[in-house]
């Protein structure tokens, strides 16, 4: 839930009995429900990432919200190459044997992450429908990364290739 908040604060009650008056309400600033994309197009702020259903993986990729497909789907798995070297941060070669580089100009992102079982049990050829196929925590010490926990891990190693490559007027937009 968005909230605008305005910017004067209201004066608390005073309180019914003498009693109740250390845990009286002190007053509040008045707040009205905001639609939720409202500080990302008013101020170009990240505001959360979007979740929406989709009847397969296929579908989500191919039918972006806006009527299109992404340009640049980036697919996490423990079997991708190293998200640092395949972007650049690894000082060197791409997992793949070419040169390492920022994320291609694009205008809509996408990054998939899958569950306990990866994005490879939701369609067993989910490598091809992605432009980049990376592990974005290498050498992790468990058997599986709770998927809240991939999501922040992933959009933080992917940030600095996503800010290199440069958004076209719509899709990630970093703070910084």
């Amino acid at each position: 839930m968005t909230v605008h908040l305005g910017s004067t604060r209201t004066p608390a009650p005073p309180p019914v009995d003498a009693a109740l008056a250390p845990a009286a309400p002190k007053g509040g600033i008045a707040g009205s429900l905001a639609p939720p994309r409202a500080p990302a197009l008013s101020a170009g702020l990240y505001w959360g990432y979007i979740t929406r259903l989709a009847p397969t993986l296929a579908a989500a990729i191919n039918d972006g919200p806006w009527g299109g497909s992404y340009d640049l789907r980036i697919g996490t798995s423990e079997r991708g190459v190293d998200a640092a070297a395949a972007f650049g941060g690894g000082g060197g070669k791409g997992g793949n044997g070419t040169a390492a580089a920022a994320a291609p100009a694009y205008r809509h992102a996408l990054v998939g992450v899958g569950g306990p079982s990866g994005l490879e049990a939701a369609d067993r050829d989910a490598e091809a429908l992605f432009t980049h196929w990376v592990n974005t925590c290498p050498g992790q010490g468990s058997r599986t990364i709770r998927t809240e926990e991939a999501v922040l891990i992933s959009l933080a190693a992917l940030r600095p290739a996503l800010d290199r490559g440069g958004a076209l007027g719509g899709g990630f937009k970093a703070l910084g």
